[in-house]
């Protein structure tokens, strides 16, 4: 479909021990009686199927390697590197595309149940230098097995983002090498596991001002195709306790926690009379500071057992009303990577308030 697409590790590559295990395995095979032709295709079946499980676990105890790139974003500790490559928190893609002299690459993607971040290398000729306009004309054109992202999702909510990333946020960033991210994040039980991604990035752009678009420099389609694996869901903390947050006593009920983002909830009229205050009234309560119900419960930051505090921030996320269960929920993504099998505490309300959590059973 491409014929200018350098592919780069789209697969693991078999190791050369492979081939020895399999003649070694096969021939001890052989040494039983076959009465039947037949048999022979089984025994080649088995003696792959065994190897391949050798291969495996190989494989399995090969470290991922992070792009630089990446490890400065999310900031992982190792041990966290290595477990977000195990869980399929993170995985290798490694495409390449040249159009008109401009390199785009997408080595990995980091995401979760709710979450897909997709970091890009872009790479120009000395004749067009990246500043803070660049922009490409369609740069959040991103499918799921075929179709738009959205329609995919179906009938819940959710938004994306995608843009140049600021040189003062990520370093390793030139005139003529930029990094482009694309973040999109999905609420209401989305998963992402096992889905065909497409994205396309069309016609390099500069110039531009607020709203009105910048001048293409480079036309042309970077076009990628990859699949996701398997993701394992987020570690669940049960809570249920009211807590005074602005003056408002709202209950919160329990938070999913991934290395990527969290899922908070809280009792809906609880939530509801704030956001109806919020937005009727302008009347704040008490020593309420105005914030609106989002901010209130999202988490800010999560302390470990050891006391390590991780400041998490925010990266794009919402709310959602879950009529049935009585739930008004937030999601969001984090900052930083964070994980979860050490939490003790989360922070919500700015960090003001801080939040013990035990896993739910």
């Amino acid at each position: 479909m491409l014929d200018n697409r350098e592919w780069k590790q789209a697969a693991p590559e078999i190791p050369g021990e492979f081939h020895d295990r399999f003649e070694r395995t096969l021939r001890t095979i052989e040494m039983a009686k076959r009465p039947k032709r037949t048999v022979r295709f089984r025994v080649l079946a088995v003696a792959a199927a065994i190897c391949a499980l050798c291969t495996a676990s190989v494989a399995a105890d090969a470290v991922f390697h992070w792009s630089d790139a990446l490890l400065e974003r999310f900031q992982p500790s190792q041990e966290q590197q290595q477990k977000m490559a195990d869980s399929g928190n993170i995985q290798g893609v490694g495409q390449t595309v040249t159009q008109n002299g401009v390199t785009v690459t997408l080595e990995q993607a980091v995401m979760d149940k709710a979450r897909l971040y997709m970091l890009f290398t872009v790479e120009t000729p000395e004749d067009i230098s990246l500043d803070e306009t660049a922009e490409f004309e369609n740069g959040l054109d991103v499918t799921l097995d075929g179709k738009d992202i959205m329609e995919a999702a179906g009938d819940v909510s959710g938004g994306g983002n995608g843009s140049f990333v600021d040189e003062k946020l990520l370093g390793g960033q030139s005139p003529h090498k930029r990094f482009y991210e694309i973040s999109y994040n999905i609420m209401d039980g989305f998963d992402f596991s096992g889905k065909t991604v497409g994205v396309t990035l069309e016609n390099l752009a500069l110039g531009g001002v607020k709203a009105s678009p910048g001048e293409v420099v480079t036309e042309g389609k970077w076009e990628f195709t990859w699949h996701t694996g398997e993701i394992q869901k987020g570690k669940v903390f049960e809570i249920n306790k009211t807590y005074d947050l602005g003056g408002y006593d709202i209950l919160v009920k329990n938070v999913e926690i991934t290395p990527l983002s969290y899922t908070i909830s809280a009792d809906l009229n609880d939530a509801l009379k704030v956001e109806e205050d919020e937005r009727n009234t302008f009347a704040y309560n008490g020593d309420d500071p105005g914030m609106e119900i989002d901010q209130r419960i999202g988490v800010s930051a999560v302390e470990y057992a050891d006391g390590t505090r991780i400041e998490t921030g925010y990266f794009g996320g919402g709310t959602n009303v879950k009529e049935e269960e009585q739930e008004y929920v937030v999601t969001e993504g984090f900052n930083n990577a964070v994980d979860a099998e050490k939490i003790e505490s989360i922070y919500i309300m700015q960090g003001q308030i801080k939040i013990p959590v035990k896993p739910a059973d």
